[in-house]
């Protein structure tokens, strides 16, 4: 057997025009059977031409945030995009969807918006739902969401437990994570750890908390995945407590401002509602989004 040697193995495909494919005008057409009573076909009805409506109803549903994150993900896939003409074909798409949603993507990516593609049948403007938000509609509550802990030699038990027991009030699971697998508090407690710092990245918590003590502190600030275990949980816009020691020797080294998310150990109450949720309106200080 002869093996193509080509970056083209589908179709339709705009990459190698010496390569056949189907009609571009009538695309694929299946038998039509004669039958005593007529003719037997697949036939699609005149709306499956209609690619536009569904996806601009859908982008205008969302909050303003989420319109941010779906810009910003186009920009992130076609910047892989080395083809010119692929690029460009798909702002054509997406002016089709919506203006606005086509002209955040060509400035993010440095382009000039091109021509909308042709439509293949008339553009509607459905009423927008809010049932297909996402952040717009996640429900403030712990049930279900997951608190990573920060802990090392000599951290206050207590001040653990005291976040373990609000934590679990609400619904949410707690996760003890540290430098070593074992660890003994200040009472001489010896307790055993979900994750060592390097495997429990605070991607995998809802919230995270931080009860060290100040030596400790002074040697997970030189601890690059410590460091991320911090600037990934703000980055992420999701809800910080911290003690006095990490606050010295850790956050003042790290881009965090402290807003209304990042609160000391004391506000037990602030951080248990914070972590309900996400403080969105800290992204554009992060990140940029298209």
């Amino acid at each position: 057997m002869q093996v193509p040697k080509t970056r083209v193995l589908y179709e339709p495909q705009s990459l190698d025009p010496t390569r056949p494919r189907e009609s571009v005008k009538k695309g694929f057409e299946s038998f039509h059977e004669q039958l005593d009573d007529g003719i037997k076909g697949r036939v699609r009805a005149e709306s499956f031409a209609d690619h536009y409506s569904q996806p601009r109803m859908f982008y205008r549903s969302q909050t303003k945030i989420e319109q941010a994150h779906i810009a910003s993900a186009y920009a992130f896939e076609l910047g892989k995009v080395d083809t010119p003409h692929v690029r460009t074909r798909m702002l054509g798409h997406l002016i089709n969807i919506d203006e606005d949603l086509a002209n955040r993507v060509a400035t993010a990516l440095g382009m000039q918006l091109p021509e909308a593609a042709e439509a293949a049948a008339p553009i509607q403007d459905l009423e927008t739902s809010d049932v297909l938000q996402t952040i717009g509609r996640t429900p403030k509550t712990l049930k279900g969401r997951m608190i990573g802990i920060l802990v090392a030699e000599g951290s206050k038990h207590s001040d653990i437990k005291k976040f373990e027991e609000a934590a679990n009030a609400e619904g949410a699971s707690v996760k003890i994570i540290a430098p070593n697998k074992e660890v003994k508090l200040d009472d001489d407690t010896i307790i055993q750890v979900d994750e060592r710092v390097a495997g429990g990245p605070s991607v995998m918590f809802d919230a995270v908390v931080s009860i060290i003590m100040p030596e400790q502190a002074k040697k997970l600030a030189k601890d690059s995945a410590a460091l991320d275990w911090f600037t990934d949980a703000y980055v992420h816009c999701k809800a910080i407590a911290y003690c006095g020691a990490t606050d010295e020797f850790i956050l003042s080294k790290l881009p965090i401002e402290k807003d209304s998310f990042v609160t000391p150990l004391a506000d037990l109450d602030a951080f248990i509602d914070n972590a309900k949720s996400r403080l969105w309106e800290r992204e554009p200080k992060v990140r940029d989004l298209a």
